[in-house]
C-alpha cells in the first residue's frame, strides 16, 4: 500500500501549502533551538526563573541552576515533539480522505496559534525588562512574526478550494467503487 504522490499530482495550493509548512516548522525549530541556547548561555534568565520557585530557600545555588537548566531542556523537548507532531500531519495531508480534514484542521490551530504569538510581539514590553540582549529580544520576535505570517499563509493556502475537493475526494482522485485513492491501494 504505498501513499507516495507524485508532487505534480497534488493539487498546486496543497503543494505550495505544505512547501510553507515546511518552512514554518523549520523557522520554528530553528527558534526552539536558538532559544535554548540563549536560555542556558545567560545564568541571570536561569536564575531569574528559579527564584520565583524557590523562595523558601530549601535548593542550594547549584542545584537551582540545574533544575532550571533541566526544566529548559524537557520545556523545548516537548515543543519539538509538539512540532513533529505538526509535521505527521503536513505529511499525511497530502492522502485524501477524513483523516486528512483533520489535520488540514490541526495545522489551522497551530496556524492560529503562531499568528497570535507573533501579534503579541506588538505589545510586550518584555524588550524593555529582559535579561537577555537586545539583540537576542529582536531575532526572537522577528522569527515568531515571520512564523505567524506563514503559518497564516500555508493555512490560507490549505483551505483553497481545489484542496478541499481533492481531501474529499472529488477531484476525481478517488474510485467510487473503492472508496478510496489509486494510490491508496
Amino acid at each position: 500500500m504505498s501513499h507516495h504522490l507524485p508532487p505534480s499530482s497534488l493539487p498546486e495550493p496543497l503543494r505550495l501549502g505544505r512547501q510553507v509548512w515546511l518552512v514554518v516548522l523549520l523557522v520554528e525549530v530553528l527558534s526552539q533551538l536558538f532559544t535554548l541556547t540563549v536560555q542556558l548561555t545567560h545564568p541571570a534568565v536561569l536564575a531569574t526563573l528559579v527564584q520565583e520557585s524557590n523562595q523558601a530557600g530549601e535548593l542550594s545555588e547549584n542545584a537551582q541552576l540545574w533544575a532550571a537548566r533541566f526544566a529548559v531542556i524537557v520545556a523545548t523537548l516537548v515543543s519539538l515533539a509538539i512540532l513533529g507532531f505538526a509535521a505527521f500531519a503536513l505529511q499525511r495531508i497530502r492522502i485524501p480522505g477524513k483523516k486528512s480534514r483533520n489535520y488540514r484542521l490541526l495545522l489551522g490551530y497551530f496556524a492560529g496559534f503562531f499568528a497570535f504569538r507573533g501579534m503579541l510581539q506588538f505589545a510586550s514590553p518584555a524588550a524593555a525588562v529582559s535579561l537577555v540582549p537586545l539583540q537576542y529580544t529582536v531575532v526572537q520576535g522577528a522569527l515568531e512574526i515571520l512564523v505567524g505570517v506563514l503559518a497564516v499563509t500555508g493555512a490560507i493556502l490549505l483551505y483553497r478550494k481545489e484542496v478541499t475537493a481533492y481531501i474529499d475526494g472529488e477531484d476525481g482522485t478517488t474510485d467510487a467503487s473503492h472508496g478510496t485513492s489509486p494510490h491508496q491501494r
